[in-house]
Order: structure tokens, then C-alpha cells, then sequence
């Protein structure tokens, strides 16, 4: 059996894709409870490593842009809590501290900020 390793983004977004299409099993008519799908709000940065080579305050520029442009692109940052973490097949993001739970949309932009030009071991 071949497996290949598949990054947590593109998994969660074929779940969202699949689980909206997907049959809905047969409930007892006794139950009455139907689950109800949640909606999916996915929001992914992709930030020009590049860039690093060549001058930081573009590079941290760019990243300020990108995060600018995410906040325009996606308004429920600005509401819900969020989930920040680097989605770089890596395993033990928590013990590594690449982890950030349960934060508003501006703690999630300083750490992002600061770990976006981070080398990982």
C-alpha cells in the first residue's frame, strides 16, 4: 500500500467539499435530531520565503500585505477565534511551540508575523 502525505489544508478542504455531497445516512424516525453542517472557514497564507534573501523589511512588508489582503478576503477573521499553525507536514507543531489556539485575529497576526521567517528544525 502507497501513501503519500497529504497537507492538513488540502485534507480539510476535500472533507468540506466531500461532507456537504455526501448521502445523508438513514435516522430512527423516534430520533428527531438531524445534524446540521457547520460552515467551513478555511483560510490559508501563503508568504514568499524568497524574499528573505533579498531584504527583510520587504520581506516583512510582504508579509504585512499578505495578511492585509487575508483580512479583506476573509471578514470572519476579524470575529471568530482562531487556530494559527504552519502547515508544513511537521509533527509535533504543539511541543514545538508552532501552535497558536483559541486567539483573536490580532494575536494571530503578531504570531504569524514573527514565525513567518522562522527556519523550523
Amino acid at each position: 500500500m502507497s501513501a503519500k502525505a497529504v497537507r492538513e489544508y488540502d485534507g480539510k478542504l476535500l472533507l468540506a467539499h466531500w461532507l456537504h455531497r455526501a448521502p445523508i445516512p438513514a435516522t430512527d424516525a423516534g430520533s428527531g435530531s438531524k445534524f446540521i453542517q457547520p460552515a467551513t472557514r478555511l483560510a490559508h497564507i501563503s508568504i514568499d520565503t524568497g524574499l528573505l534573501r533579498l531584504d527583510k523589511a520587504q520581506f516583512d512588508q510582504h508579509v504585512r500585505s499578505t495578511l492585509d489582503q487575508l483580512e479583506v478576503s476573509h471578514p470572519w477573521l476579524l470575529t471568530q477565534k482562531l487556530v494559527a499553525k504552519p502547515d508544513q507536514l511537521i509533527k509535533r507543531r504543539g511541543k514545538s511551540g508552532l501552535l497558536l489556539l483559541n486567539a483573536d485575529w490580532a494575536e494571530a497576526r503578531v504570531w504569524i508575523e514573527n514565525h513567518a521567517a522562522k527556519e523550523v528544525h
